[in-house]
């Protein structure tokens, strides 16, 4: 991302431990950058950037949650072939 002129952040969040000051700067980031849309991917992404999407004005945000089936069982909307 780096490498064509993406800003990259991070905001070193640990594991297991939720910080809500990390969720305020990240609306702080969002609120600098104006974005359009937030495109968040996996469970406590999608969560944290929805938090933050809103004190940092309202973006619109794109849940993505991505994973591998390996046992057909396991998808709840249909079939897997």
């Amino acid at each position: 991302m780096r490498s064509i002129g993406v800003r990259v952040r991070s905001l070193a969040m640990k594991k297991a431990i939720p910080n809500p000051l990390l969720v305020m700067r990240l609306a702080q980031w969002i609120r600098e950058s104006k974005p359009d849309v937030i495109h968040t991917w996996m469970y406590h992404a999608n969560l944290i950037g929805s938090l933050a999407a809103r004190p940092g004005g309202h973006v619109p945000v794109v849940w993505a949650i991505h994973h591998n089936a390996y046992d057909p069982r396991w998808i709840s909307v249909g079939p897997c072939w």
